[in-house]
């Protein structure tokens, strides 16, 4: 769970660093992203767009659903985009799948799958 809450919480805070080390160094994210440094490279650009971006958007992700061994699982969680100082502050949502890993005694995203 912790794992989840820090993706949101590095994405939100611009922390780009903190936000590759949530992965393996040959984790794939959304299916187009191959390895940390494809990763980096895409998730800096979404955060300059987003430092950019009048409206203040986070992401709220639910409690999910683990299931697995102690070294391997599969995570399932619901992300809701939420747009703080605004009248409709649903701004989308959608579900994470997540196959996570556990390296040197720390969780880490081997896979993450959004699906709208």
């Amino acid at each position: 769970m912790d794992l989840v809450a820090r993706y949101a919480r590095y994405l939100d805070s611009g922390d780009l660093d903190g936000y590759v080390s949530l992965f393996t160094p040959d984790a794939v994210l959304f299916g187009e992203h191959n390895g940390r440094d494809n990763i980096r490279a895409y998730v800096a650009t979404v955060m300059q767009r987003r430092a950019g971006d009048p409206a203040v958007r986070k992401h709220f992700v639910g409690l999910p659903t683990i299931d697995g061994t102690s070294e391997r699982v599969t995570v399932h969680s619901y992300l809701m985009w939420v747009r703080f100082g605004s009248d409709s502050p649903a701004a989308g949502a959608a579900e994470y799948i997540d196959e996570c890993v556990k390296r040197d005694g720390r969780w880490l995203f081997q896979t993450r799958v959004l699906q709208r």
